[in-house]
């Protein structure tokens, strides 16, 4: 079977396999079973061509049946956004990112590294953009839509580099699904990952909810083997725009001990902050990306 003919049969397939990966994707998503790259490559770029004429159509791809080795021969387009779970022989591919998703995802790492760069520590930490991920058992990767790194962790003792802060943004999926993957940033074996900001955008209206995740340890309650903190919003800040006027109604404050994993060593050393005016205009590009303004 040619990889169109595939893509075609997928695209009335709706997905039955129970997994978390799976929350949250839009209505109609769907899903074939691995066969081999040629022929998955083939179907993803037949999708993408399909979601370009329709955009009612969902970005996601599910694959199931992967092997074990799956992750060891993923190739091609290695900027491709994508989830696996190996124990689950599961992966879900995005296939085509839109240009709002884009813009947000893009603005937001900048603002966080100009700010970073201001305090003078891009020595320290840098934006690593949007590798895959890893986790220490080797059995589940995942693509954030950007990401910083400490320059530390390159010299990780096991061979697996990871992130810092990761940044999710959500257009086509739910919030259940930008929750999930920012939870599973934060918990997945092996995860050195301390900040995780979401951004939400709204396809209805112009308006775009941002979160920002961490661990929550309950009071007087040890980190231990046995006891691991789970993820959690510690904070929200709203964008929308009605009457011609932007309204954000925070700043994103990401603590410095949290994204440095060390405490300040000086008064130029502060929390990173991305400001309501620089969330205005990001937000205000996306919503000329999605025809809003």
């Amino acid at each position: 079977m040619s990889p169109l003919s595939s893509a075609s049969r997928a695209a009335t397939q709706e997905c039955v396999v129970t997994s978390k990966l799976l929350i949250g994707l839009p209505e109609g998503t769907p899903q074939i079973t691995y066969t081999n790259m040629k022929t998955l490559k083939g179907v993803i770029d037949a999708r993408c061509r399909k979601c370009a004429k329709d955009d009612s159509q969902s970005p996601f791809l599910v694959v199931t049946s992967i092997p074990s080795i799956f992750l060891k021969h993923l190739d091609f387009d290695r900027g491709r956004r994508f989830t696996a779970n190996l124990q689950e022989n599961l992966a879900v591919f995005e296939v085509m990112i839109y240009p709002a998703h884009e813009v947000v995802s893009t603005g937001l790492g900048t603002e966080i590294s100009m700010d970073i760069s201001r305090m003078g520590l891009d020595d320290e930490i840098f934006a690593s953009g949007s590798p895959s991920f890893i986790d220490g058992n080797g059995i589940y990767a995942q693509v954030p839509d950007a990401s910083f790194m400490l320059d530390d962790d390159l010299k990780w003792k096991n061979g697996r580099i990871w992130p810092i802060l990761t940044i999710e943004t959500g257009l086509f999926e739910s919030e259940s699904k930008l929750a999930i993957d920012a939870q599973r940033w934060l918990e997945v074996d092996g995860s050195r990952t301390k900040v995780v900001i979401t951004a939400k955008l709204d396809r209805q209206a112009p308006r775009v909810t941002f979160q920002r995740w961490e661990h929550h340890l309950p009071p007087f309650r040890p980190f231990t083997r046995h006891f691991h903190p789970t993820g959690s919003v510690m904070e929200e800040v709203v964008a929308t725009h009605e009457g011609g006027i932007t309204r954000v109604n925070g700043s994103i404050t990401i603590p410095f001990e949290k994204v440095l994993n060390r405490a300040r060593r000086g008064p130029n050393e502060r929390n990173v902050v991305v400001g309501q005016n620089e969330l205005a205009r990001l937000c205000e590009r996306g919503w000329k990306a999605q025809g809003f303004m």
